[in-house]
């Protein structure tokens, strides 16, 4: 589940083609990347649980380094892999190459928030712009999310995102382009079809360079085994324009409501999300996975499962002060 606006937004070469970076190489091979979506692949394990909420993950960059024995802890250690990802370092987005096409890989319309053009013609559509007859349609899927739910993120931000939804998938035992459309298609969460999240939008480059960084396993954990993400800087502006009577998306809590509300699972009072009764805590309790390089949690704020306790609530209080910091930046208030 996602909450936030959706955002605008941008493949790599086939086989194993060479992008310069710093230092190394960035070469995928078929080997290295998990069966396509077609084929129904079984999702790679999600993340462990976050530790504390002051603990940031590093972003490192790929270098050409000897191989070494990978761990058995190594998301990606079953695969074949090329020789520069055989010291894995970690969660890592490498930086676009500098040929990357521009603009959008596919061209859809939508109508009332469905994608009118089937996941097959916008496949087509994608391999042709992005020259790479080997994008998959979890790669895609991955990419319309990135494009609709964070498009304007950093890679490492539209990496965590991915990572996010391929964590809810491989719960369910689904691939990412099923998990996302649910027979649906692609379109906007919640409408014309049970989407948990935006695939609305179509997605550029980038987009389908941090879908693939993830689906490969380079970036893959990114988000730190967080299930929900959320927009707070967004959530406080559409929730003051509910209040005043603008806009199209009805929400009754801003930013710090939300943030209670999902990591006590507070039951609600009515309909919408709030008011609720912040007397009683749930089963499904959330916390703020911590800070992450490359990631501004006042725009991306990231919750994975967490039992209540003294570490649960400091991450919670460490996520009041976020909100409230981001607040304090741009002139914002809490209207709850």
């Amino acid at each position: 589940m996602s909450r936030g606006s959706e955002g605008a937004g941008g493949w790599l070469v086939a086989g194993l083609g060479l992008v310069g970076l710093a230092g190394g190489g960035f070469a995928l091979a078929r080997s290295s990347r998990p069966a396509r979506s077609e084929d129904v692949a079984t999702p790679p394990a999600p993340a462990p649980a976050p530790q504390q909420a002051a603990t940031a993950t590093a972003v490192r960059q790929v270098t050409s380094q000897p191989a070494a024995t990978r761990s058995k802890a190594d998301p990606a250690a079953a695969r074949s892999v090329p020789l520069p990802f055989r010291r894995w370092t970690g969660p890592v987005v490498p930086n676009l190459p500098s040929d990357a096409p521009r603009g959008p890989l596919t061209r859809s319309t939508v109508d009332r928030g469905a994608v009118r053009e089937s996941a097959a013609v916008l496949l087509q559509q994608a391999r042709a712009v992005a020259r790479d007859s080997g994008v998959t349609l979890d790669e895609l899927a991955g990419a319309r999310l990135a494009a609709s739910e964070y498009g304007y993120g950093s890679l490492v931000e539209l990496a965590a995102v991915v990572d996010v939804e391929l964590n809810r998938a491989a719960k369910a035992g689904r691939s990412l382009f099923d998990s996302l459309t649910r027979g649906a298609g692609f379109g906007r969460q919640g409408q014309g079809g049970p989407r948990p999240a935006s695939t609305r939008l179509d997605p550029e480059y980038r987009h389908l360079w941090a879908a693939r960084a993830v689906l490969v396993g380079m970036a893959r954990g990114m988000a730190r085994g967080a299930v929900a993400f959320f927009n707070p800087e967004a959530m406080d502006k559409t929730h003051a324009a509910w209040k005043a009577g603008r806009g199209s998306i009805p929400t009754s809590c801003d930013a710090m409501a939300l943030l209670e509300l999902w990591s006590f699972d507070r039951p609600r009072l009515g309909d919408s999300a709030c008011p609720f009764d912040s007397s009683r805590v749930g089963i499904d309790t959330r916390a703020w996975v911590g800070p992450i390089v490359g990631v501004d949690p006042w725009r991306l704020l990231l919750m994975a499962p967490a039992k209540t306790g003294s570490e649960h609530f400091g991450a919670y209080v460490a996520a009041r002060q976020v909100i409230e910091q981001g607040r304090a930046r741009v002139g914002q208030k809490g209207n709850v």
